[in-house]
């Protein structure tokens, strides 16, 4: 079975004590570029002492997709200061981050060949530079970015996601970012997943919720919500694609229904069964029963996952 992991947000450490009580959870992830440093901190901190084992997605300042741009990918992260901050914790061993080109880089200004090789010149240098602040070997693995956004339609194709995959040391994939793509491409979810290649090297899987629950997050793209009933069957596709997943993610942010701690367990506590079973009508019935009796304060928590964990 793979790791289950979750999105570290501060306010949220009780809960994730208790489903790593639970063993509802063993990993936790840092979200990335849009994170401060301070942050990082913090997550560092808690990580050690509380015996969670890590999963590293992006950088403080980076840019928001792996570029063939080494110049601009490169300078936009402060070494010397993630430096420091390794020193908490450097029980880092994989680093993940998004691939792409930006709207200002379009794919049809490059050939293949130069594509390639400023893509590799780009990576062996990300992964040369943290390897000698770490001190140790790291892998670094590259996820698809959604569609709906400004990203040239050409990186969201599944072939472009499958050459990547090749090249990198692992894959992440993210369901949502995947259905957003269809809708840029003008493709079904399934058709998607059947044209992916290299699937072997995706170790990675990211889920985040994607159906608008509340008018705040009307116009907000990809979401990051807690996932809905109706998310869990192409959850459940998406982990029979990839066979040598060994860590799923739940990239949950924002609260809609219910507290956020409260979201935190049902959103777990689902994935795990959802993984554990692969079966849609059990995995629906546990985030159903949590929604009605666990308490927005989780003050029942310990004693309903006696019950169903």
């Amino acid at each position: 079975m793979p790791d289950i992991g979750i999105n570290y947000l501060s306010k949220n450490e009780e809960s994730y004590k208790v489903l790593k009580k639970y063993k509802c959870i063993n990993t936790l992830k840092f979200p990335g570029r849009l994170c401060t440093f301070e942050e990082l901190k913090k997550f560092l901190v808690f990580t050690k002492s509380n015996d969670f084992k890590i999963d590293f997605h992006g950088i403080p300042g980076m840019l928001p997709a792996f570029s063939c741009d080494n110049r601009r990918v490169i300078e936009s992260i402060d070494f010397n200061q993630l430096k420091q901050i390794f020193l908490i914790n450097n029980n880092i061993h994989r680093i993940s981050t998004h691939m792409g080109i930006n709207n200002k880089e379009k794919l049809t200004d490059y050939s293949k060949k130069q594509l390639i090789d400023n893509w590799k010149k780009n990576y062996i240098t990300l992964k040369n530079k943290l390897e000698n602040i770490l001190n140790h070997k790291i892998e670094i693995g590259l996820e698809n970015i959604p569609g709906e956004f400004c990203f040239d339609p050409k990186t969201l194709m599944p072939q472009y996601l499958s050459e990547n995959w090749k090249m990198a040391d692992f894959g992440v994939f993210d369901i949502t970012h995947a259905k957003l793509s269809c809708k840029t491409l003008n493709m079904k979810y399934g058709d998607y997943l059947a044209q992916l290649k290299n699937t072997d090297k995706v170790k990675i899987l990211h889920i985040a919720g994607n159906t608008n629950t509340t008018e705040c997050l009307k116009y907000k793209v990809d979401k990051h919500t807690m996932l809905c009933t109706e998310e869990i069957s192409d959850i459940i596709k998406s982990i029979n694609k990839f066979r040598k997943i060994d860590l799923v993610d739940s990239e949950y942010v924002f609260k809609t229904k219910y507290s956020s701690l409260k979201e935190t367990i049902i959103e777990s506590v689902t994935i795990k069964k959802i993984i554990e079973t692969k079966d849609e009508e059990k995995s629906k019935g546990i985030m159903r029963h949590l929604e009605k009796y666990l308490k927005d304060d989780i003050s029942n928590v310990e004693r309903i996952l006696d019950n169903i964990v």
